[in-house]
Parts: structure tokens; C-alpha cells; sequence
């Protein structure tokens, strides 16, 4: 199972939204909607690839 794939795409769509410096500073700028949006993409993405990977 390749987590470390699911881990750095998620790194990757948190940079982009910048979501580590709000973590860092608790302060969320990012509104429910995208957050909901984000955590969701990342659970598609690791059932995709651990799909993928047992094939």
C-alpha cells in the first residue's frame, strides 16, 4: 500500500492552499466548505491508492 503517495499529495494540496501556516498560527482562514472539500479529496485519494495498489 503506498501511504507515503497519499501522504505527500495531501502535503502537496495543503501547501497549496496554504493550509500549514493557518494550522501553525490556529488561525483558519479557509472556510468549512473548502475544509470539507479538502478532507474529502484526501480520503478519495488514499481509498484510490490503496485501490490502485491492490490490483
Amino acid at each position: 500500500m503506498r501511504y507515503t503517495d497519499a501522504i505527500s499529495i495531501a502535503i502537496g494540496i495543503t501547501k497549496k492552499f496554504g493550509l500549514t501556516t493557518a494550522v501553525s498560527e490556529v488561525n483558519f482562514e479557509v472556510s468549512a466548505g473548502e475544509m470539507f472539500y479538502i478532507l474529502f479529496s484526501f480520503v478519495f485519494m488514499i481509498l484510490f491508492l490503496n485501490l490502485s495498489a491492490t490490483k
